[in-house]
Formats: structure tokens, C-alpha cells, sequence
């Protein structure tokens, strides 16, 4: 049995996995399984895959279509046979070649079921670190999830596979935003983990701030967001909760929400309104007590959605009265 089984969701990143994969190959810890799953990438990371793991029969490629990385991690989970379970995104690697003996010496040591250390970010080959104070451990030990709560960057953990398949820990089969719900359900099971002071994940930030325009990834990720919420809600987690709701009421409306209200999925503003009523606002006004739900959220509310649709104004030219039904002007005579 491999101590450690990493999986590697593999779509069109034929750019950096040479580089992904030759950070795993040279780690020390040498007991160990790659299984990278090809999510039905159109590139050349097949090839890419296949010419590795001739060289490296530690390399296991499987194949799919292109379902997303949740699915391909689960794919993953369901085929590894190690003893922990590491996360790597085909973009980022390990900053050197101890991070997964020292991981696994701990995690042993420990007998932890979740064991991770601090995080490191790249971009435009300079490391830096990561602007969340919460990604670094300050000190080597347990720590309870309570006390914590943080539900970013969870590559940098491994996670004992016993106790994934007992707790059936997968990813939720989202677009986007399933890391998350799969993080905190896995810390607030396991109570507490193992953190170490070393940097055990190299985070690559690839520049692309645009705007999700899919209205199948912003549904995957509103309904991460109420997941969280939920999840955050019923385990009394109420300062994550309040980072999740802030994080929703502010950051992810600048890069998502640049798209006309008029080209939205009906189903998306109905999966945004589950959303905001996930929001315990009595225990959020504890920790914030100005905390309001934005204008710029109010807008693709059911109520403002309609009130967008179908709504009556005068045209400043003419002073007649102008009614515009789904954004088609119907002049009043």
C-alpha cells in the first residue's frame, strides 16, 4: 500500500504540468501513487500524461469526459490506495522535495487524520505569501476546527483515506466552488488537525480576474456558497459563517456579476436567493451589526429581477410613458 495517494485533476494545463508532476516524481517520500485524472482534456495534456508515466510507473492515468475537477477528484478518491490522500491542482506544485515525507512522518506521528502546513503563493515566477493570515501556521500542533475556522486552500492538507470513506467525504459535483464545502465538512468532522510551521503548497495565481460568464458556474458556486452556509449554520461555525456571507455579500459580486441582468439564468437568480436566506443574519449582526445585504445583490434578487424586467418609465425626448417587459421597450399610448 503507498503511504500517500495524490490526485491530480488534469483539464488543458499542458502549460504547467510538467512542472506539477516533476514536483511530485522528486519528493522523497518515494512510497507513493499520482493518479491524475484527464477530465477529458483537449490539449496536449494526454500526451503530456502518457509520456510521464512511462517513465514513472507511479504515474496512473484515468480518463473521462470533461465533468470538472469535483468529479475527477472523486474519480480519484474511489481508485487510490494509499493510506492518505493528497490534493494537487495541475497549475501548483510543492515548494521542495521533503513537504511529503514531512507531512506523512507527522500525520503518523500524530495519528491525525487531517495533517497540513502553511501556504505559499506564485505568480510571474516570485513567491510571496498568501494574503489570508490564516493560510500560515504560526506554530507546530493540533488545532480544533472552532477554534480556526478557515475554509481556504485545502490542497496543502492530506487526509487519511480511512477516514474519508468512513465519513463518505466527496466533492459535490460543481462548476466551481466545490472545494469548499468538501474542506469544512472534512474539518468539522475530523474536530481537529495536525498543522506544521513548513510551507507544504506552492499556489500558482495565474492573473485571470475576469468574470465567470456561465450561468452554470455561477449556479455550481452560489449553491457552494448555501452549502456553507447551511453546513456553517448547523455546526454553531458563526465566524466562518460571517466570512462566508461577507465574502458573498462583497468579492465574489465584483467578479461575477458584471453580466447584464438580462442574459442571467432564471435559475441562477432563484439558487442566489437560496443563497442570501442560508445567511443567519441574527448571528451575523452579532459579529458585524452593520452588516446589509448590498444594493448590488438586491439587483438580482427575485424581487429586483422583476422589478428589472418588467417596470414602467418615462422617455425624457417624447414625456410619453414607456413600458419595458424583458427589456423590450412597449411604448403606452
Amino acid at each position: 500500500m503507498p503511504k500517500i495517494s495524490i490526485i491530480v485533476p488534469v483539464y488543458n494545463v499542458e502549460k504547467y504540468l510538467s512542472v506539477c508532476l516533476d514536483s511530485l516524481l522528486s519528493q522523497t517520500l518515494t512510497d507513493i501513487e499520482i493518479i491524475c485524472v484527464n477530465d477529458g482534456s483537449t490539449d496536449d495534456s494526454l500526451n503530456i500524461l502518457n509520456k510521464m508515466s512511462q517513465k514513472d510507473s507511479r504515474i496512473k492515468i484515468f480518463s473521462q469526459k470533461n465533468l470538472g475537477a469535483g468529479p475527477a477528484r472523486n474519480k480519484g478518491i474511489l481508485n487510490s490506495i494509499g493510506e492518505y490522500i493528497a490534493f494537487m491542482d495541475p497549475d501548483d506544485f510543492y515548494p521542495d522535495k521533503f513537504t511529503l515525507e514531512k507531512l506523512y512522518k507527522a500525520a503518523i506521528k500524530n495519528q491525525a487524520n487531517i495533517c497540513g502546513g502553511s501556504l505559499q503563493t506564485y505568480e510571474n515566477g516570485k513567491v510571496s505569501e498568501p494574503c489570508f493570515k490564516e493560510a500560515v501556521f504560526e506554530k507546530e500542533g493540533f488545532l480544533y476546527f472552532k477554534e480556526y475556522q478557515f475554509d481556504y486552500y485545502y490542497q496543502r492538507f492530506i487526509y487519511k483515506k480511512k477516514f474519508l470513506m468512513d465519513n463518505n467525504l466527496y466533492f459535490p459535483d460543481y462548476r466551481r466552488g466545490q472545494d469548499l464545502p468538501f474542506f469544512i465538512k472534512a474539518m468539522t468532522l475530523s474536530e481537529k488537525f495536525y498543522a506544521l510551521k513548513d510551507i507544504t503548497y506552492c499556489y500558482r495565481i495565474s492573473g485571470n480576474t475576469s468574470a465567470l460568464t456561465e450561468s452554470k458556474k455561477i449556479y455550481d458556486m452560489l449553491k457552494g456558497f448555501e452549502d456553507c452556509l447551511k453546513f456553517t449554520d448547523l455546526h454553531e461555525l458563526y465566524n466562518l459563517h460571517y466570512k462566508i456571507a461577507k465574502r458573498l455579500n462583497s468579492y465574489f459580486f465584483i467578479r461575477i456579476f458584471k453580466i447584464p441582468l438580462r442574459k442571467f439564468n432564471p435559475f441562477v437568480i432563484v439558487q442566489l436567493n437560496k443563497a442570501i436566506n442560508s445567511i443567519n443574519i441574527t448571528k451575523v449582526k452579532e459579529l458585524d451589526r452593520d452588516f446589509v445585504i448590498k444594493d448590488t445583490i438586491e439587483k438580482y434578487t427575485l424581487k429586483g429581477f422583476f422589478k428589472n424586467i418588467l417596470s414602467i418609465k418615462e422617455d425624457k425626448e417624447t414625456g410619453k410613458t414607456v413600458l419595458y417587459l424583458f427589456f423590450i421597450r412597449i411604448r403606452i399610448k
